[in-house]
Parts: C-alpha cells; sequence; structure tokens
C-alpha cells in the first residue's frame, strides 16, 4: 500500500470577524477543509477515492479525541480532496473558546477503513467563526462588558463607550478606524477576519524556514517582489505604502537583528511573459531569499503562452543557488477577472505558499458587504488601504509560517525541480533590452535612453530599419504605446510572417509598455527579427514615431 502525504491548502472558508450589521447573520457550523494527497513517490494521487477519518483533538497534538468523523472523497486531477467537517454529532457541542484544539486527519488510499495517520495540525483562528455564534445577538457592548470578555483572535464587537467597532487582535484590543488596515489601527476589512477566505496554502515551508534561520542569525537577507504595475506601487500615496514595502518592513520587526534588503522588481503594464524574460536581470542577480510574485491579474487574458510563462518564472527562481522561498499572489480586478484558475495548478504542483486576495475580496464585494472603493483606486490598482490589507493577508501567512519554525531542525533544501506541469520553455530565455538592446544592423534609429523604464531606439523617418539576431523557439517584441505622435512597423523573423505594430494608444492619461509575440515553435538556432518603420499610420496619430523597447525568447537552447 503506497504511504501517503498531507498537504494542507485551506481550513474553513467563512469570516471570523463580527460587525453590527453582520451580528444578525447565519455562521455556518462545518469547516471546509481542502488537502491534496501524495504518495511516497511525491507523486499527486488523482482521480482516485480515498477513505478519511478527520477527528478533533483537545489540547495537544496528542489530546483526547472530542470529535471524529469519516467520509470518502474523491482526489481531482491535482491530487486535491474538498470536504466539509462538522456533518457528525457532537461538533455543534464544542466550546471553540476554552482551548486549543488539533486536527488529525488519516487516510486509506483506496477508499477503505485501513487508515494511515497522515497530519495532525493546530487550529488556529480557523474555528472561532463556529464560536462567534455563540455571541451572534450582541449587537454592541459597554467597555466595562468588552472587559469582561474571554475573546478570541479576530473577534470583532462595537464598543458603546467609545462608538466604534473593537478589535481584538490575539493579544489586545484595538480600536477601529476607516482606512487604516495597519499599526495600532485596525479597520474592516482585514485580513485576520478575511483569512479564511485568503489564505490558500500553507505549501511546503522547508525554503521559508531557511530564510528564518539565517535573519535569527543577523544574516544578509533580501525580499524581492515581482510583478506589474500592483507591484510596482501604483497609486499608492508613498512608497511605504506599497504591499511589498509593507512586508520588508514585516520582516526588519520581525528579525531585527539581520541586514534586510528591499527589491521592488514590479513594472507596470507587464506579465509574466516578459517577467519570465527579465526576472534574472531585475531579481535573481540580486540574490533574494524569499520573493512574492504576483501576474493574476496582468497574465489574465486568452493569452495561453501565460501558463508557460508564469510556470517559467517560478522555475527560474527556484533553481537560483540560493534556494529563495516563493510565494505567489493572486490579485482581482474590480470585476473579479483573474488568472488563479492556472496559477494554482503551479502552486500546489510546486508546494508554494500562496496568498489569494481574489478570494478574500471579491465575495465581499459581490455581496455588497464592501464597496470596491474602499481597497481600489481604479478598476484594478489597490488604493492605500488595498495595498495594507494585501500586505496584512501575507504577513499573517509569513506569522502562521514562523509559528511553526523550530531553529534546531532547519531543513535540507531538495533543489531539484520536478518535470513541468506545462513547459519549461520560458525556464531559459534571452532579453535585449535598454541598454543591451544592440542592433544586428542599423539603418535611421537613433537609441534614447534619457528615461530609463522606456530606453530604446526611436525614428520618425519611415524606411528606417533595424535588426536583431536571437535564438529562441518563441520571439517576442516590445514598444511603447502612446497617443499622439505614434507611428506603426512591420516585423518579420526570418524574412517571413510580417506583424504590423501600431504604437498609437487612444488614451490619453497614461501611456505604456507593449510586449507583443511575433513567433512561435520555432527551429534551434538563430533567427533574425527585422523590423521597419512604415510610412503609414493611426488616422488619429500626429506622426510616424515609434519606439522599439526590448526584443525577447524563450526555449533557448531547446
Amino acid at each position: 500500500m503506497k504511504r501517503l502525504f498531507l498537504i494542507i491548502v485551506a481550513v474553513l472558508l467563512t469570516a471570523n470577524v463580527l460587525l453590527p450589521q453582520y451580528l444578525s447573520a447565519q455562521i455556518p457550523q462545518k469547516i471546509s477543509y481542502q488537502a491534496v494527497i501524495r504518495d511516497n513517490n511525491n507523486a499527486l494521487v488523482a482521480n482516485i477515492q480515498v477513505g478519511m477519518r478527520i477527528s478533533i483533538l483537545f489540547g495537544s497534538a496528542n489530546g483526547a479525541v472530542i470529535y471524529s468523523e469519516t467520509q470518502t472523497p474523491t482526489t481531482n486531477a491535482n491530487g486535491l480532496v474538498n470536504i466539509e467537517i462538522g456533518g457528525g454529532t457532537g461538533f455543534s457541542t464544542i466550546n471553540w473558546a476554552t482551548n486549543a484544539y488539533f486536527i488529525k486527519t488519516e487516510t486509506d488510499p483506496v477508499g477503505g477503513t485501513n487508515y494511515i495517520r497522515t497530519e495532525t495540525t493546530q487550529l488556529l483562528s480557523v474555528p472561532y467563526a463556529l464560536h462567534a455564534k455563540k455571541i451572534e445577538q450582541m449587537s454592541s457592548l459597554t467597555q466595562v462588558q468588552i472587559d469582561a470578555l474571554t475573546p478570541v483572535p479576530g473577534l470583532m464587537v462595537y464598543n458603546i463607550t467609545t462608538q466604534q467597532p473593537n478589535f481584538y487582535n490575539g493579544t489586545e484590543w484595538r480600536g477601529v478606524v476607516a482606512g487604516n488596515a495597519t499599526g495600532a489601527n485596525k479597520s474592516y476589512p482585514n485580513a485576520v477576519g478575511l483569512l479564511p477566505n485568503n489564505y490558500l496554502t500553507e505549501g511546503n515551508l522547508d525554503r521559508l524556514f531557511t530564510v528564518f534561520n539565517k535573519a535569527l542569525n543577523g544574516g544578509n537577507v533580501v525580499i524581492g517582489g515581482l510583478g506589474g504595475s500592483i507591484t510596482e506601487g501604483t497609486a499608492s500615496t508613498s512608497v511605504d505604502k506599497r504591499y511589498i514595502n509593507i512586508v520588508y518592513v514585516w520582516w526588519k520587526n520581525t528579525f531585527p537583528k539581520a541586514n534586510i534588503t528591499l527589491i521592488n522588481a514590479g513594472i507596470g503594464s507587464t506579465a509574466s511573459d516578459y517577467g519570465a524574460m527579465r526576472v534574472n536581470r531585475d531579481l535573481l542577480s540580486k540574490n533574494p531569499d524569499f520573493v512574492v510574485v504576483d501576474y493574476a491579474v496582468n497574465d489574465a487574458t486568452s493569452e495561453p503562452e501565460y501558463k508557460l510563462s508564469f510556470e517559467g518564472v517560478v522555475r527560474q527562481i527556484l533553481k537560483a543557488p540560493q534556494h529563495p522561498a516563493v510565494m505567489l499572489l493572486f490579485m482581482t480586478t474590480n470585476a473579479g477577472v483573474n488568472s488563479q484558475d492556472f496559477k494554482i495548478p503551479v502552486g500546489i504542483k510546486y508546494e508554494l505558499p500562496m496568498v489569494n486576495y481574489h478570494d478574500a475580496v471579491w465575495p465581499e464585494v459581490q455581496a455588497g458587504r464592501l464597496i470596491w472603493s474602499t481597497i481600489g483606486n481604479d478598476y484594478i490598482h489597490p488604493n492605500d488601504v488595498g495595498h495594507a490589507l494585501t500586505a496584512e493577508m501575507i504577513c499573517l501567512a509569513l506569522d502562521k509560517a514562523y509559528q511553526k519554525y523550530n531553529s534546531a531542525n532547519v531543513p535540507v533544501i531538495n533543489s531539484t525541480l520536478p518535470a513541468p506541469i506545462f513547459s519549461n520553455w520560458y525556464e531559459f530565455t534571452s532579453l535585449y533590452d535598454g541598454a543591451s538592446l544592440v542592433p544586428a544592423t542599423n539603418t535611421g534609429w537613433t537609441y534614447d535612453g534619457s528615461v530609463a523604464s522606456r530606453a530604446g531606439y526611436r525614428s520618425s523617418t519611415p524606411g528606417s530599419v533595424l535588426t536583431f539576431q536571437l535564438s529562441g523557439k518563441v520571439i517576442y517584441f516590445s514598444c511603447w504605446k502612446t497617443n499622439g505622435n505614434a507611428g506603426k512597423v512591420n516585423v518579420t523573423v526570418d524574412g517571413v510572417n510580417p506583424v504590423v505594430v501600431d504604437s498609437w494608444f487612444d488614451q490619453t492619461t497614461f501611456s505604456y509598455r507593449y510586449m507583443l509575440k511575433i513567433a512561435n515553435n520555432l527551429s534551434s538556432g538563430n533567427h533574425i527579427v527585422r523590423i521597419e518603420l512604415l510610412a503609414d499610420k493611426n488616422s488619429l496619430s500626429t506622426g510616424n514615431e515609434f519606439k522599439v523597447l526590448c526584443v525577447g525568447s524563450a526555449g533557448v537552447g531547446l
């Protein structure tokens, strides 16, 4: 019989925050539970009915069983089982506030009752929504009544004395001030309340434990963020209010002896295709120890290569010699659109911690309990409150991991990557960008590096030609899209399949870096990219100026 391993990926999907307007809501009497099941060869146990016995233990990991039930769920193609715990007699009588509780899961891989013990994990903030049901009729409390409570972390009540909500953080009560989701005060929505929905999986924590160990020993620790404009910090009012900067502060405060450095490798209007080509230059060259990767919104199109390029980003980071810890972040638009459906399987495949902002806030927006403008500046970019909330979710995930850290048992990292789930093409990339954008031939183009973020070759003379030589199975080309004076070019690879690219953009409020795949499934060896400025232009354009920003490729050497 195969020995099974369980990887817990989510526990309890109900909010545990009480505000006056929610106090009459019905609190579910079940815990939603997900697990990824692998065999002793680390292979997913997919599309198989398994037998499970789930027990709630009192007081410790070896405590008395106060509740138990059995189920026979079927794993999906990714080895996931999704169950609800709490259907049996006695579950509703558990007093969650009296002590610590642990959940023990045992599994029979052939669907029977020959169980193998696989995991025992403490329930932290998980069951507190169930405990909250016991006080759901409390619409308001005086300060004296609040002081007399035995509260649980995440509890929020309305304080008649101060005439504002109070939040219990596990140590003390704190006031709640709208628009401030961090620091001494906390606002709704807050990450503790949304934690059950946003904490998708803790993943394998070995890499993170090695970073904790390095930081505790006073080492140099580099924190990185890779993504688009959200990570870059668009719409935040200052650098210190960006989510990755707030996460950086968590590291500094948690490990005061360490020398913590932050690398923000976010670039607006870019997706994981460009990310896979630039990750070495902008991030890995700085030797990061912990990286948050966010492309959930910018990859949210029908472009199939984003599956490949996102996995390529992850694989490049994981195989870096310093063994960085990687955490995936899934942001969202105000329409609930993102690309997490194909990113979650990548996270599961590589056993990565994942924080799901989308799953935390979007149901609240849909239900009308959260107005998007509270957390968003526009349809896509979080405002200061949204950045603070994002950071708080990440920091809570880090806190949970740190609680499990044991300095006496720091793991040895297995740096061998599994076979890719989609492709390894974007693990091997090249990029000619900015100062490295050196043409093979140039007629009529001038290099302009006056603005570093848009350095490249510029021309306004139709007939001007640039050529570049590079190898790879997929080739990309990038230009600057803008309103006003913006021309067109004709691009070919090896003289075939011409593509006309128009750099005119219909918006007047901003311009952006436009990335385009111009060739796919190429043969091995070198290829010639030819770019010619055309006399033709958009009828609304005021000129023919065009700026080439980069060329790049994936599948190099394959």
